[in-house]
């Protein structure tokens, strides 16, 4: 049995894409999970992106998430982020913004940005 995590490219995720657009360089993409948490996989992604949990249970292992989450949270995975974040059950909504290595890139040689994977703070969205 392989333990090379499966690797994401840009804009990839493990569900329903329930609506989807580019904006610039920008990936949107409104999602369901499709995928029952026991087969859900050590996975890297590639690319950074922006995960906002808009309904349903998330597990995640990003700095700041509870165990489990159940209300909304904006998520930061930078690039080449290894996790196994996944929705309890298949009830769920989640809308996420892929951001290129590149474009990271860019904007980390102007201005700090997180080195791993972090809720984002807000009282409320």
């Amino acid at each position: 049995m392989s333990t090379t995590p499966q690797a994401f490219t840009y804009g990839r995720f493990l569900g329903d894409y329930r609506a989807q657009r580019e904006v610039g360089e920008l990936a949107l993409a409104e999602l369901r999970p499709t995928v029952p948490e026991h087969e859900v996989h050590l996975h890297t992604h590639d690319d950074a992106h922006f995960l906002l949990l808009l309904q349903g249970d998330y597990l995640s292992s990003a700095r700041g998430m509870p165990e489990v989450c159940s209300r909304r949270a904006l998520v930061l995975n930078p690039p080449g982020t290894t996790h196994r974040d996944c929705f309890r059950g298949l009830e769920g909504l989640f809308f996420t913004v892929s951001v290129p290595a590149s474009a990271w890139q860019l904007a980390q040689s102007r201005r700090a940005l997180p080195a791993s994977a972090v809720k984002l703070p807000g009282s409320t969205l």
